[in-house]
């Protein structure tokens, strides 16, 4: 496999798929292709170990981060309960109330 991942299939075959990642040939990516990719590259990156469900939590963390709506944040994950996005948020709910409380903190803008 080369270094990249295909994000449209091969004009080998049918041509269509609904697969997100292609590997080099145009077959459609597997699960555990890509959690293999993704061990490698963070490997690469010095990062240690990763599993794909981390990026779930992480772009929800960031989503929020970035001022977006639980509503809207339900949607786009999709997830039907509410007690959804609290749970994927819930791992860095932390760090976003301490930059919330040197946005807002009336001692820290003095």
């Amino acid at each position: 496999m080369s270094g990249r991942v295909k994000t449209t299939p091969s004009e080998e075959g049918s041509g269509h798929s609904d697969a997100l990642w292609f590997r080099a040939r145009g077959k459609p990516l597997t699960a555990s292709g890509l959690y293999q990719m993704l061990e490698r590259r963070a490997k690469q990156a010095g990062i240690g170990h990763i599993h794909p469900h981390q990026l779930r939590h992480t772009s929800a963390h960031n989503w929020r981060v970035a001022g977006g709506s639980e509503s809207d944040a339900m949607v786009l994950f999709g997830w039907v309960s509410p007690e959804m996005p609290r749970r994927y948020g819930r791992s860095a709910e932390v760090e976003r109330a301490q930059m919330a409380a040197r946005r807002i903190s009336p001692a820290d803008r003095l």
